[in-house]
């Protein structure tokens, strides 16, 4: 259709998943948050180009922007950063390191290596302290979740890292 319509040249295909290859809530493992991201645009881009940069979805709107040649209203806070750089030179980068956040946990990510801190709030920590002895097979994965309501985050995790549940992981 782009064909016949003329304008295959000057647009912009992005495909992106919504997140990693290492099932739902892939933050615990260096995998799940190294995403493929595939993008076609002809006027700027070589066919068969590969980029191995970090790179988020945040980078996305900014990119847009550039690319269709409007300014940013100054009232719109942008995140991200044009990946325009990177497809007229592949092999820079546009950031030394990403930000990753899941409920109570965080992670930062470099080319090498990846650190998650998992940082539960006071009430919670109050409320997993609370249990009974005799409740703790019952009630504690209940409490040791990293978003509100979704304990299957948890079970599923521990198969695949141990150590999830541990405050920091390098």
């Amino acid at each position: 259709k782009l064909d016949s319509l003329g304008i295959t040249e000057n647009t912009l295909f992005v495909f992106l998943p919504d997140h990693g290859s290492a099932n739902k809530a892939s933050l615990f493992s260096k995998d799940g948050t190294n995403i493929p991201m595939i993008i076609r645009y002809p006027e700027e881009i070589q066919a068969g180009t590969e980029i191995d940069a970090l790179v988020q979805g945040i980078d996305l709107i900014p990119t847009f922007y550039e690319l269709a040649g409007v300014q940013v209203p100054a009232e719109y806070k942008l995140d991200g950063t044009s990946l325009r750089p990177l497809f007229a030179d592949p092999g820079s980068s546009i950031h030394e390191s990403l930000f990753f956040e899941l409920g109570c946990a965080r992670a930062v990510m470099t080319k090498d290596y990846k650190y998650t801190a998992v940082r539960y709030p006071h009430d919670l920590i109050d409320d997993i302290l609370a249990i009974k002895e005799e409740d703790l097979k019952t009630d504690l994965m209940k409490k040791l979740i990293y978003l509100p309501g979704n304990v299957g985050i948890s079970v599923r995790w521990i198969k695949y890292n141990p150590d999830h549940l541990s405050p920091d992981q390098l």
